[in-house]
């Protein structure tokens, strides 16, 4: 929301060539493809050579460069997330070869967008293939957002949509506005992933209206049907859980996935595939990756080095209020005691049988005993009697004592 609310603007109203991908697995060859089909490099050959499927990343950009008189920005978003390792490898091995180059820096701009708590991920797999990365690149922190900066990004995406959608202004700044700004922890400024979940919703829920109605104005009347910033934040995450798993029994296992990735503390932690099998063995296993891999779609939860976790800390409050049904009823499976412990034995008890009337409960011990039990829970007599060390299944035949040899 933030890239294409004030990045993409500015990019344009300077002149600037840019082209942005979120949903892509192959970056190299979206990139290659995308500059293609909007004619930005030859499709013939040139003294450079043409675009083909494997066509290097640094001769992309002398392409480019040799062609048009723009300078390229190409923006990732949520690199890390959306790439696999394999993917993102050969995208680091391909950058090397173009800061190894002689394209200067303005003919080489390249943009990652990522939460900080990704950075260190990122920057520990570039290193390893580009150990100069952080000295020959810019890191700037986004930090929580004024009222303005928050306006502008509410605003300026729907402008760029060929949607009939708009913002009721006097909505934006009295009241979404103030509600973004109360939810957040400090009172100050708004919370950018509060932000984009809320715009989010009022986004959907519009387009949802404009099968009836020719355009839509998101405005106060809109934002009270879905309850409020507080309501939206707190039923996002039920919506998209509810959506992911599509009946109630499923419904019931991701929730308990989630749960297993929050400490009891409060805070969230990151958990292996092994860590949910035994937390939900009854699951199949390519059924807990399935429903991980739509929860990582739809940014829920993050993976870093095969281990998964809530992909905020704020959504831990909520997933710690759920009630947990599938532990409820693992709860009520297990063995319950029928009444309080028998005692008076003073050695180990190596074996017990009841009466042919159920009523008495005879107990062997290697205290060379054996009591007698009244299992009436009225009376709480016992009988005590001698036996010899012979270690054999006990049995009780109306007052007789009896060992199987």
């Amino acid at each position: 929301m933030l890239v294409n609310a004030g990045l993409i603007p500015r990019l344009a109203e300077n002149g600037y060539t840019y082209v942005s991908f979120r949903e892509y697995s192959d970056p190299l060859q979206q990139l290659r493809g995308y500059l293609s089909q909007q004619q930005l490099v030859p499709v013939e050959g040139n003294e450079l050579g043409k675009i083909s499927q494997d066509t290097p990343l640094l001769q992309l950009l002398q392409l480019f460069k040799a062609t048009q008189n723009t300078q390229l920005v190409v923006i990732f978003d949520q690199f890390l997330v959306n790439v696999s390792p394999e993917q993102r490898g050969a995208f680091i091995e391909a950058l090397k070869q173009c800061m190894a180059s002689d394209l200067s820096a303005a003919e080489m701009n390249f943009l990652f967008v990522l939460r900080q708590d990704f950075f260190g991920q990122m920057v520990a797999e570039i290193e390893t293939v580009i150990p100069t990365f952080l000295n020959e690149s810019a890191r700037i922190n986004l930090q929580p957002l004024s009222q303005a900066e928050a306006r502008e990004a509410i605003i300026q995406p729907l402008a760029n949509l060929d949607v009939k959608i708009m913002y009721d202004d006097a909505f934006v700044d009295e009241v979404l506005l103030t509600g973004l700004v109360a939810h957040s922890t400090e009172h100050t400024g708004i919370n950018p992933p509060h932000l984009q979940i809320v715009c989010n919703q009022l986004y959907e829920a519009a387009h949802q209206r404009l099968q009836q109605k020719s355009s839509v104005l998101i405005n106060a009347k809109l934002y009270k049907e879905l309850g409020g910033v507080q309501t939206i934040l707190q039923t996002y995450l039920d919506r998209t859980v509810e959506d992911i798993a599509y009946d109630p029994a499923k419904t019931a296992i991701v929730r308990s996935r989630l749960k297993t990735m929050i400490e009891t503390v409060g805070t969230r932690k990151f958990v292996s595939l092994e860590d949910l099998r035994r937390a939900l063995p009854d699951v199949v296993e390519t059924e807990v990756i399935k429903f991980l891999d739509k929860l990582r779609e739809r940014r829920v939860i993050e993976v870093r080095q095969s281990r998964y976790s809530l992909s905020h800390e704020f959504r831990v409050e909520k997933v710690r209020s759920w009630f947990d049904e599938r532990e409820m009823a693992r709860q009520l499976r297990k063995p319950k005691p029928l009444g309080e412990p028998l005692t008076g034995h003073s050695a180990s008890v190596r074996s017990v049988t009841f009466s042919p009337d159920g009523n008495t409960l005879a107990s062997a011990s290697f205290d060379h005993t054996v009591r007698l039990w009244d299992v009436n829970p009225e009376n709480s007599t016992t009988d005590t009697r001698s036996e010899t060390d012979k270690k054999y299944p006990l049995y009780l035949d109306s007052d007789t004592i009896w060992h199987c040899y």
